[in-house]
C-alpha cells in the first residue's frame, strides 16, 4: 500500500465521519423528546408537562442512553459493512 493510497483511505474516513456528524438522531420516550447530532451534541430537547420531573429526568438519560446506541450503531454500518 503506497503513501497515496494510505492518505485516500484517511480522505474516505474522514467524510464518513463528516457524514455521521451532520446526521440527527431523534428519540422519545414518554412524551420527552431529544434530539442529537451525530457527535452526540443535544440540539433539542421537549418536554412532557404531564409527567413528574422524576420521570422526564429518568425519560431524559434513557432517551440519551437510546440516542448513543443509535450512533454507535451508525457508526458501525459505516465503517464496518458488515456490521448490525
Amino acid at each position: 500500500m503506497s503513501i497515496f493510497d494510505s492518505f485516500k483511505q484517511l480522505n474516505e474516513l474522514r467524510q464518513m465521519s463528516d457524514e455521521i456528524k451532520k446526521e440527527e438522531i431523534v428519540v422519545e420516550i414518554n412524551g420527552v423528546r431529544l434530539i442529537v447530532d451525530g457527535s452526540m451534541v443535544l440540539k433539542n430537547i421537549s418536554l412532557n408537562p404531564d409527567i413528574s420531573i422524576a420521570e422526564q429526568e429518568k425519560a431524559i438519560k434513557d432517551c440519551f442512553s437510546e440516542a448513543a446506541k443509535e450512533v454507535q450503531s451508525r457508526m458501525a454500518k459505516k465503517f464496518m459493512p458488515g456490521a448490525r
